[in-house]
């Protein structure tokens, strides 16, 4: 559910408040991580065959919600990305190909961790640097209440094209 935008034009808009945000943090950073067929030396990792990474999340009570895996990943051999997170196949091309674009942050919804309480990233053999990695949880408990608050500064007088969405607040 968005919940903030991005202006052209400075306006009569209060900043977003991020304490309004109701993220649960499940994990953050790469120390408790279970690394296989990968070596770190500093911050690169470099993937060997059939490498993977396993990432713990200690939350003992399943609701209902989504579960964002961000981070930052790139590349440093080919700037291309081949992952499987949690049997989800995931391809970032090289950033010399014509379709690729110059990315390096990403967030993934992780869905069906009920049962095992790991995510799971099998990446293709090469040199990573990977930062930032956290584990969100945005839980729908109060879905209801955040709709009706956003409803209070809905968007008016839609327009949107291949690239943008404009509208009066």
């Amino acid at each position: 559910m968005l919940q903030a935008e991005v202006a052209e034009q400075a306006g009569s808009l209060e900043k977003f408040n991020t304490n309004k945000l109701r993220s649960e943090i499940l994990f953050k950073g790469m120390d408790n991580v279970k690394l296989e067929n990968i070596d770190k030396n500093g911050d690169v990792y470099t993937a060997r065959p059939n490498a993977s990474i396993h990432i713990p999340l200690n939350n003992e009570q399943v609701k209902a919600g989504e579960t964002i895996l961000k981070m930052s990943l790139k590349n440093l051999t080919t700037g291309s990305l081949m992952l499987n997170i949690n049997g989800t196949n995931f391809e970032k091309r090289s950033v010399n190909n014509i379709y690729s674009y110059p990315k390096d942050n990403y967030a993934f919804n992780v869905q069906n961790l009920q049962n095992d309480r790991m995510i799971n990233i099998s990446l293709s053999p090469g040199q990573y640097s990977i930062k930032d990695v956290e584990v969100l949880f945005n839980s729908y408990e109060k879905y209801t209440d955040s709709v009706n608050e956003l409803k209070q500064s809905e968007l008016k007088k839609i327009h949107y094209d291949e690239n943008s969405l404009q509208g009066c607040i």
